[in-house]
């Protein structure tokens, strides 16, 4: 639903509403229901056999891009959650990323503390920037500009593989960048609330 949203609608309000349409708000909550038993199973007997526990961080973007912060932060705990870390464990620059995203989750003080990138990383690198520009409280003129550089820059880059085909690459753009667009709709959700 995602590829679909971000390679087949120029317009993000289109991207979105395509998701909506194909009922991405249900299945999001029932990704969250599922991945919590999982995860339940996982606690229960940490050393056994338990269907695997998804630790990735894109639903959570897509939930937050939809207003559902109830799966949001239903599936972002999971992603962060020890346990979880310790089966499926992340890259130096994916726990940074996590790290961030729980700060914003929580408009907690963030300040990037990146590790050496390689490859696709050095283009998610900026998102830690606008996390922490967000939580501050600062301008964020200058951090937008990079995300949009770097966006139209991976998606020309042909050396890069887009495996999940939502981030985009030089074989497989994408029209919007939809973590640029999910955090800024969190945040945006979030002072509304406050």
């Amino acid at each position: 639903m995602l590829q679909i949203a971000v390679a087949e609608h120029d317009d993000v309000a289109a991207g979105i509403n395509s998701l909506v349409t194909a009922n991405a708000p249900n299945a999001l909550s029932r990704i969250a229901d599922l991945n919590a038993e999982f995860h339940k199973s996982l606690l229960g007997d940490p050393k056994g056999k338990v269907p695997a526990v998804s630790n990735d961080i894109t639903p959570v973007h897509v939930s937050w891009l939809l207003g559902e912060i109830d799966s949001a932060t239903r599936l972002l705990s999971i992603c962060v959650d020890e346990d979880v870390r310790k089966r499926h464990p992340l890259t130096k620059f994916w726990r940074e990323y996590y790290r961030a995203m729980v700060c914003l989750s929580r408009f907690a003080a963030y300040e990037p503390d990146p590790p050496k990138t390689r490859g696709y990383e050095k283009y998610w690198l900026p998102y830690l920037t606008l996390v922490s520009d967000l939580v501050h409280k600062r301008d964020m003129k200058a951090t937008r500009e990079r995300l949009d550089e770097l966006f139209a820059e991976r998606n020309m880059d042909r050396r890069l593989t887009d495996w999940k085909g939502h981030d985009g690459d030089g074989n497989q753009p994408v029209c919007w960048d939809f973590r640029k667009v999910s955090i800024l709709a969190f945040a945006e959700s979030r002072n509304e609330a406050t």
